[in-house]
């Protein structure tokens, strides 16, 4: 089991494309940076605080020196907030590797009302300026039983890992399988992206 879910599963157990030109920074509310198209010059990725629709955008910022600015990417509606009563921030991790993957992590967890939470995290590379599918890594888990799903897809490599485990019973299964489907996936193909599905 990867580190990012790791201590996802020990919280919720012990808890029971559009292009603009920027001239202004949105009101954001986390922001990193990273090389994501390996020109030389770190970018920036930030999230803006949201709308009255409940989803929040997704901006990159590719920094050029020889133009003296950036360019811009948005990503609308992609990042959610939370909207219902008892829920926790959804998004949970936003980072950019050494390798240029853009990594999303996000949450459904309720501290009262319900006993199932699922976490997720995708993993974007850049290609023809736009953030293409490589990676995604599925967790659900039942609080009150232990019982947990996890799946992870890696369209590199064309593989899908299954596990099915159980914390109260130590019990873990594991299953590898290929990927038939080889159509790619980008970002603005995932419709709701806080349900943790790919099509």
């Amino acid at each position: 089991m990867n580190k990012f879910f790791q201590s996802l599963i020990f919280i919720s157990v012990q808890l029971g494309i559009n292009c603009f030109a920027a001239t202004a920074l949105p009101d954001e509310v986390r922001r990193i940076k990273g090389d994501i198209n390996f020109d030389g010059v770190a970018d920036d990725v930030y999230v803006n605080s949201g709308n009255d629709d409940g989803k929040r955008s997704l901006y990159i910022s590719f920094n050029d020196k020889k133009l003296n600015g950036s360019k811009v990417i948005i990503y609308k509606n992609f990042i959610p907030v939370a909207t219902e009563q008892y829920q926790t921030e959804p998004l949970v991790l936003l980072e950019i590797s050494n390798k240029g993957i853009l990594k999303i992590g996000l949450e459904y967890f309720l501290s009262a009302g319900s006993w199932d939470t699922h976490e997720c995290k995708y993993s974007f590379k850049l290609v023809d300026n736009r953030l293409m599918l490589v990676g995604f890594d599925k967790l659900e888990i039942s609080r009150n039983t232990g019982d947990y799903e996890e799946r992870s897809f890696n369209f590199i490599t064309k593989k899908t890992k299954i596990v099915f485990g159980s914390h109260q019973k130590n019990s873990r299964l594991e299953k590898w399988s290929n990927i038939n489907n080889s159509k790619d996936i980008y970002i603005d193909d995932i419709v709701s992206p806080i349900l943790c599905e790919i099509n």
